[in-house]
């Protein structure tokens, strides 16, 4: 029997696309949208996309911690010390961090702020998916609906974005990739490494030639 991969899975966005920073008296404020409900995302040549209300449960007992690049040494702010503040609506899990309190979050800031650090990242588990193959372009797309998170651990400025190569990002892979039904054509199922299945996938999703 195949062994079950544990541990938190983790993905990556552009700070411009759902984060900003904002000046606030004497506070240093992160905010905005590290979870974005019912939107396709291209990741490892297959799509997935997470659904309205997959946090709620999870968000209840959560003890999120906005880290310095994923490392637990370095907290920036904290839902339980009440620098952090989470909250769930239509469109996904909205954060409003104040990340003035410690000097990983300081020196992070102005990093933020100056675009050195242009990545947003969250680290979860997920108690329930649900795999099917979809038709874009022509070609049979593996499609993961994240229908409810099982846990949120962490929201993360990065300084890279995710690839295959990094030991990070190979187990993101594996995890997501655990509950995943064997095709039963698998020459005609675009998998994860099918460069024409990524291309498609963009096209449909961004619109690019």
């Amino acid at each position: 029997m195949k062994k079950k991969i544990t541990g938190p899975e983790r993905r990556y966005l552009p700070f411009t696309q759902e984060m900003r920073v904002i000046d606030e008296d004497e506070k240093m404020i992160i905010e905005g949208y590290p979870i974005v409900y019912d939107v396709y995302a291209d990741i490892w040549g297959f799509r997935e996309i997470i659904r309205k209300g997959a946090a709620t449960k999870a968000l209840k007992t959560a003890d999120e911690l906005v880290l310095w690049d994923h490392e637990s040494s370095k907290p920036m702010a904290r839902r339980k010390n009440g620098t952090l503040e989470v909250k769930e609506d239509d469109h996904g899990v909205f954060i409003r961090a104040d990340i003035s309190k410690t000097v990983w979050g300081r020196d992070g800031y102005e990093a933020i702020k100056n675009k050195v650090i242009d990545k947003m990242s969250f680290a979860f588990e997920v108690k329930d998916d649900d795999w099917h193959t979809d038709e874009v372009e022509g070609a049979k797309i593996q499609t993961r609906e994240v229908i409810e998170f099982a846990g949120l651990y962490d929201y993360s400025p990065v300084s890279y974005p995710a690839y295959k190569q990094t030991n990070v990002d190979a187990r993101s892979r594996k995890l997501a990739f655990q509950h995943r039904p064997v095709s039963e054509a698998p020459e005609e199922v675009v998998g994860a490494s099918n460069e024409i299945a990524q291309e498609r996938i963009k096209r449909s999703l961004y619109g690019q030639d």
